[in-house]
């Protein structure tokens, strides 16, 4: 309990320091080029904070040079900081409403581009998404929790269609990622944090230009199948 303590002790100094950097970097440098290396810092440090090592298997398919919705299981808030820190992509990833209330780290979120969905606001949530959209000109991969929340049991649940229908219609290719171990780390509601292992396995890539948006439940079902097919046995 008091490792737990004091690593979120530091991940609240982390928050504040590297969090009112990017704040600062985000009004000097409008091109964005500069905040990758300020939001994976913060990642591992988090990381490396609770003794946890991550792995990432086929990281060869991640293409850095093109734009791409990165498309995971989601087991653990964990799961966020693991793939900021250690993902070799360029991204911004799509967080709920109410993560950007939270005092300097919701305005670093802003400020670093990620895409905020209030979920409970269909009309706002499909402008947001929208608006996400832009990023991929820039060469940007956006990361997306397509369950909508951390699973309490660990399986895999229902996907929500909003990240495929932006990936059709942008034509940009979905990569499914297996992520594991952070629930053991982090359990959901919970706030005791314990060392451990992360391990991401990273798909073949679907390509989107197949699919017309009458077909997106066929590809929201291969990527579903895909992501469970690939996680590992704890």
């Amino acid at each position: 309990m008091i490792k737990s303590f004091f690593f979120w002790i530091l991940v609240i100094l982390y928050t504040l320091l590297i969090g009112s950097v990017a704040i600062l970097v985000s009004f000097l440098d409008r091109s964005g080029k500069l905040i990758p290396p300020i939001y994976k810092l913060w990642g591992r440090l988090i990381v490396r904070s609770a003794g946890v090592k991550v792995t990432i298997e086929n990281a060869g398919r991640l293409d850095s040079s093109s734009p791409q919705i990165l498309m995971s299981n989601h087991q653990s808030f964990f799961d966020v900081f693991a793939m900021i820190g250690y993902l070799p992509v360029d991204l911004r990833f799509v967080a709920k409403k109410s993560l950007a209330r939270i005092p300097v780290f919701g305005q670093a979120m802003k400020a670093i581009g990620t895409i905020i969905l209030d979920r409970e606001n269909h009309q706002q949530a499909i402008k947001s998404l929208n608006q996400g959209a832009q990023k991929f000109s820039r060469g940007i991969s956006i990361l997306n929790f397509p369950e909508g929340s951390r699973s309490r049991n660990g399986e895999v649940g229902k996907f929500k269609k909003g990240g495929f229908v932006l990936a059709i219609k942008a034509k940009v290719p979905i990569t499914p990622l297996s992520v594991q171990g952070g629930g053991k780390i982090l359990p959901p509601d919970s706030f005791r944090v314990h060392s451990g292992r992360m391990h991401i396995v990273v798909g073949e890539q679907f390509d989107t230009s197949k699919y017309s948006l009458e077909e997106k439940e066929a590809l929201i079902k291969e990527v579903r199948s895909t992501i469970i097919r690939n996680l590992k046995e704890d």
